[in-house]
């Protein structure tokens, strides 16, 4: 329980360096710059989530499961974070740049994303084999020191140099600079080895299985970014982009939960014994905050942002649902990964994402903003009554 207290702690702090960040960037560039800079950080960030080649996970299997030297795995996860990230955003920023997005071929903004994805991709790597190893107190130091150091970077050039692009470089390379000190401190902690290819082949079918999953995942939740891009006002995408960032806030508290879940759901003999409490857990924290969002939350966003980011709280309350959903399906899926990733799950995935694929476009046009949410709540719903049959399907299997 102490180790969640701290890791949650860390995220709260990590909350509020995001919704300073936001604050900062909304207020310095105004809805059309932070609009800007918010599309290619997502950009990025998708780079890094379609990049990790499951590793997040396998790495934590191998070495719960099966005493695979950590030290191997952090060398693999570095080959992994350095080729990925290059290969995969020289792709990504090609296909933009012929598809019409003029800023894809700007070199500063080509060197600001692949610094963006490599180092975020190791970062995330790197990080996460700290917790493999139960090390909970340096995963959130770590986690914390990075955040800051990009924080730092953020209002440091926005005082000086309120350009977006010139602010997505210098995110970057704080980004990179955060991704070293974790590889240094994961070195000095377990010591250096050669990558090795058997090790990786060995993870590969669960990696994989946690790769398509977490990919899935990831594009039901930012696919809205380049559904709106174009049908909004670059005003409405930037109130837009408040509304998306804050939901990704409330989703850092089941996360986090989920984190330390993980590990200790590996290592027992009953990790159904763990999902009751933990879903009950997650789902009644987040009720808690959507409520004190609803009372206040217009509000706080004309005090925080600007009059002119309102709409983002009419935004949230139709993403709210989604958010409940969201929170009971983190738990839930981490009994999932201790059960060994059964492939309906990267079934029911699937539909999520067709749910929300089909029904977004459907809606955007005479709801906009507003219709993009309520579509990403009705699908994360369908997924949370689908995984919860699953569940009950394993665990009926199990015992």
């Amino acid at each position: 329980m102490s180790q969640t207290a701290l890791t949650l702690a860390v995220r709260l702090m990590a909350i509020a360096t995001g919704l300073l960040s936001s604050i900062a960037t909304a207020r310095y560039l105004g809805p059309e710059g932070r609009g800007l800079f918010f599309f290619w950080s997502t950009v990025a960030a998708l780079v890094v989530q379609f990049g990790n080649l499951g590793l997040h996970a396998s790495n934590i299997y191998l070495h719960a499961r099966q005493s695979i030297d950590l030290a191997v795995l952090g060398a693999n996860s570095l080959v992994a974070a350095i080729y990925a990230g290059a290969l995969i955003t020289g792709m990504v920023l090609s296909v933009m740049a012929v598809t019409g997005y003029a800023e894809a071929s700007n070199p500063l903004l080509v060197v600001s994303v692949l610094l963006l994805s490599v180092g975020g991709l190791y970062s995330q790597l790197g990080t996460n084999l700290f917790v493999a190893m139960d090390r909970l107190i340096e995963f959130n130091v770590l986690e914390i020191a990075t955040r800051l150091l990009a924080f730092m970077t953020l209002v440091v050039v926005l005082l000086f140099v309120p350009d977006p692009l010139v602010l997505l470089a210098a995110v970057g390379v704080a980004t990179a600079l955060g991704a070293g000190v974790v590889g240094w401190r994961f070195v000095r902690k377990v010591g250096f080895s050669a990558p090795d290819l058997d090790v990786f082949r060995q993870g590969l079918p669960y990696g994989m299985r946690a790769y398509l999953i977490a990919c899935l995942a990831m594009l039901v939740s930012r696919l809205n970014a380049f559904l709106l891009e174009p049908a909004l006002t670059a005003a409405e995408y930037g109130a837009w982009s408040i509304a998306a960032q804050m939901f990704d806030v409330f989703a850092v508290v089941p996360a986090s939960i989920a984190l330390v879940l993980l590990p200790k759901m590996m290592r027992s003999q009953s990790p159904a014994a763990m999902l009751r409490a933990n879903a009950l857990a997650s789902g009644g924290v987040m009720l808690v905050m959507i409520a004190c969002f609803a009372a206040v939350g217009d509000h706080l966003i004309a005090w925080l942002y600007g009059e002119a980011f309102v709409p983002a709280y009419g935004y949230l309350l139709w993403g709210a649902p989604g958010l409940m959903a969201l929170a009971v399906i983190t738990i839930l899926s981490q009994y999932l990964a201790t059960v060994g990733l059964p492939r309906l799950l990267m079934v029911l995935w699937v539909v999520v994402a067709l749910v929300h694929g089909l029904a977004a476009p459907a809606v955007i046009p005479t709801y906009g903003a507003a219709g993009a949410m309520a579509s990403l709540s009705i699908a994360y719903l369908v997924g949370l009554v689908l995984m919860l049959w699953l569940v009950a399907l394993l665990k009926g299997k199990h015992a």
